[in-house]
């Protein structure tokens, strides 16, 4: 009989070197994807082996750089069975071809930057043909050397439905905010391909800046969102455009989430809508049920609501100290699209009477020192600022922030502004995608601008990331604990190599950093070197033909954290299969010398 195991691939690592040696002979090895320790074996079959059987025990041992190692095992981790023969014992898992993936549970076994990781796995039966063959034992042991860089992305949102048409396995569109050590993200679980939204909005919190991370889903959105205890969930079909806000004053988290319901069309919904904010007053672990803060207008009776972004006044000096602004764009009149915005001084769960603002798309709201409220949006050429210098009640004229000409592509990626809190000396930073300073217009690079006045004027345009590619998405964060020439700012955001690109084009997430408020950045870096085909991800099918425009939201969002950068991003990390995707939310902790 020919060896049992040819090849093993070590799904979710950290990137660093992985060997593996068989007691039947050497093994290929690989690594793809982090973090935890997933294995897929492809076997051979010299001699018509026709079932693999994988079973059995797995030892782990940490050898550190300097002191002693470490041991887990053998037999407290146990591999899952695939047989595929009626000799199955009770409790194995069923799979004919031959390839196996199992995966090493290790649990709260830790093993530092620079160690060897060695896994030592016993298989009772495998690659044996179970028609008569012998029974073979093999012993498989993994060598994995963890790196160190300290750079790691870690899963930390994932979308457990299925069976109501969407995309499953699928998380796109997330925001992020931070308050010291604490970052709370939420996200759309389950894109739908068609009709807009997605079938439940989960949330994700990190106490330790990005180390560790717990996740949920926000009650009573969605009818698949239920409470524990509870028979039913929301009244929404489906939910969208999530946003997240911390009202320091009441010491409260507030999430805005745009609630729709059907019928849906091929483009977006076409029954009711409204918006409403979930609170936390127990820093994210729990939510109460949403509060309507943007009613359906008057007369409407379909989709009436877009892009909106919630932000608080956390200032202590300001008048309007706790003051919480949710702004949202108004579409039940398609002529004259205008923002609805609305107020609430009580943490969220009361909110005035929605006014009419006369300004663009996908609004970004950004407080700073003295009260004035910025409002930061999409025009028709030109990215463009409001300000309010008295709580949100009026507005001066638009302000011109740069051009956002920019260019298409088979990866959805929109010309929305980015922007995070101003800091103390009231300054504000803000980036999108433009093509503006192309000589030609045959890709997006990410252009950065700033207001050193609180947003009365801005400065000229730059390109913080030319280097050709094609950018889209980016994610702007300034560090809280900086100010002045010493502000600490990093940018998130996608990358492909060009336009027009297919759906085998590789898409990667890389960022900059700034240390000096924007004067100087680094070179972009991609983030843990992931790059996967833009056809592995979530599409919207856009009529009249369902064309595929690929997609993992209008928008995503980065924060720092105890002054460490925490990326937060969708991307797939395997081919669908079907519909169904390997499309996380993920995160990354990056130190900031």
């Amino acid at each position: 009989m020919g060896r049992a195991i040819d090849s093993v691939t070590a799904f979710d690592l950290p990137d660093g070197s992985l060997t593996a040696t068989s007691s039947s002979g050497p093994v290929g090895a690989q690594w793809a994807d982090r973090e935890t320790l997933t294995l897929f074996a492809r076997v051979d079959d010299p001699e018509g082996v026709r079932e693999v059987a994988i079973w059995g025990t797995t030892k782990l041992t940490c050898v550190p750089a300097s002191g002693l190692a470490t041991t887990r095992g053998p037999g407290l981790v146990t591999a899952p069975l695939t047989v595929s023969t009626d000799d199955a014992k009770a409790g194995e898992m069923t799979r004919t071809a031959r390839e196996v993936e199992w995966t090493i549970q290790a649990g709260d076994f830790r093993c530092p930057a620079r160690s060897q990781l060695i896994a030592e796995q016993v298989f009772w039966g495998a690659g044996s043909n179970f028609g008569g063959g012998d029974i073979k034992s093999e012993t498989l042991t993994l060598t994995y050397v963890r790196p160190s860089d300290p750079q790691r992305r870690r899963p930390i949102g994932f979308d457990p439905f299925s069976g109501d048409g969407a995309l499953h396995s699928s998380v796109v569109e997330s925001d992020t905010f931070s308050n010291g050590s604490t970052v709370l993200a939420v996200f759309q679980a389950g894109r739908f391909a068609q009709g807009g939204g997605a079938s439940d909005i989960g949330f994700a919190r990190s106490p330790d800046a990005g180390k560790t991370w717990t996740s949920g889903y926000l009650p009573n959105v969605t009818k698949l969102s239920v409470r524990e205890g509870q028979d039913a969930g929301g009244l929404a079909d489906r939910a969208t455009d999530p946003s997240i806000a911390y009202d320091a004053k009441h010491d409260v988290w507030l999430a805005s989430v745009l609630h729709v319901n059907g019928p849906f069309g091929p483009r977006y919904p076409e029954g009711p809508s409204h918006y409403a904010v979930s609170c936390s007053t127990d820093n994210g672990n729990s939510w109460s049920d949403p509060v309507i803060a943007i009613p359906m207008p008057p007369g409407a009776t379909g989709w009436s609501h877009d892009q909106g972004w919630v932000a608080c006044d956390n200032w202590a000096s300001n008048l309007h100290f706790g003051r919480c602004y949710l702004a949202a764009l108004d579409v039940h009149d398609q002529r004259a699209p205008q923002l609805k915005l609305v107020q609430s001084d009580d943490g969220g769960q009361k909110w005035t009477s929605p006014i009419d603002i006369p300004n663009g798309g996908s609004p970004k709201i950004v407080v700073v020192p003295g009260g004035d409220v910025v409002i930061m949006s999409k025009g028709i050429t030109e990215m463009q600022s409001i300000r309010s210098k008295d709580g949100g009640e009026t507005f001066e004229p638009p302000v011109n922030m740069g051009s956002l000409r920019g260019v298409a592509a088979s990866f959805f990626g929109p010309e929305f502004v980015t922007a995070d809190r101003a800091t103390s000396d009231g300054s504000i930073y803000a980036a999108w995608t433009s093509c503006a300073l192309r000589p030609v217009c045959n890709g997006n690079d990410i252009v950065f601008t700033s207001s050193s006045d609180g947003g009365k004027t801005w400065a000229p345009i730059r390109a913080v990331v030319a280097d050709g590619a094609h950018h889209v998405m980016p994610a702007l964060a300034v560090d809280p604990g900086s100010t002045l020439t010493n502000t600490r700012i990093a940018i998130q955001f996608y990358s492909m190599a060009g336009v027009p690109c297919d759906a085998t084009c590789e898409l990667d997430v890389s960022f900059v950093l700034s240390k000096d408020a924007g004067a100087t950045w680094s070179a972009p870096k991609t983030i843990d070197d992931l790059r996967s085909p833009i056809g592995w991800h979530s599409y919207r099918a856009v009529p009249p033909n369902g064309q595929r425009v690929y997609f993992v939201g209008d928008y995503v969002s980065s924060s720092f954290a105890d002054s460490k950068f925490v990326a937060v991003f969708p991307l797939a990390s395997r081919e669908p299969v079907g519909d169904r995707l390997t499309q996380p939310l993920w995160s990354a902790t990056i130190e900031v010398p």
